[in-house]
């Protein structure tokens, strides 16, 4: 049965301290070994990674089938968020940085739409994803805190190559001008001047 999300996020936790735990082994060799059966491994998944996205682009491109098996195909195994990082890791990922991160603006647009905010790419840079935060001005602080955590992880699960996601709040909008009454505009005046 395949793991849920969660779990695989998991198991990425447990094999990054793995790795951290080998290359701290004492014996040079046995290091060097295990290293270069670790490389060896992750080429092999990395080229069976690249033939899996070879099938389902030829796929997309060939003849119609009228139902969208194709497509479907590419878009499940992009969906995939376990796949997605592999594809990530090994440079094969189809979608540009930027596009998934508006794809994870999109995504978490409805639960910012819930409570009157909105998200916008700024742009990026490097590493950093600006992203202009629009709340109502009925938001509270701690609610406010919620859209910009859920903004932050959203992108980052999208692009984990995004170090940092910066958060900007949107300047308010001006508050309507109030007219002057005409009769506040001779109020001080001499009773001359009237």
């Amino acid at each position: 049965m395949p793991w849920e999300d969660h779990e695989a996020r998991e198991h990425v936790a447990r094999t990054e301290q793995l790795l951290a735990r080998l290359e701290t082994l004492p014996d040079n060799a046995a290091r060097a070994h295990a290293m270069e059966a670790l490389q060896a491994l992750v080429e092999l998944y990395g080229e069976c990674l690249d033939r899996v996205m070879g099938h389902a682009a030829s796929a997309s491109r060939g003849p119609a089938t009228g139902d969208g098996e194709d497509i479907a195909l590419m878009k499940a195994l992009l969906s995939d968020e376990l796949v997605s990082h592999l594809l990530l890791v090994h440079d094969l990922h189809p979608d540009s940085v930027e596009s998934r991160v508006r794809q994870a603006l999109e995504d978490v647009r409805p639960n910012l739409t819930a409570h009157g905010a909105d998200a916008e790419l700024l742009g990026l840079e490097g590493q950093v994803a600006q992203v202009r935060l629009h709340a109502s001005g009925n938001s509270c602080q701690s609610s406010a805190a919620r859209l910009e955590l859920a903004v932050q992880e959203a992108v980052t699960r999208a692009a984990p190559e995004i170090a940092e996601v910066r958060v900007v709040a949107a300047e308010p909008p001006p508050s309507p001008q109030t007219l002057i009454p005409v009769a506040d505009l001779f109020r001080g005046r001499p009773a001359a001047a009237r």
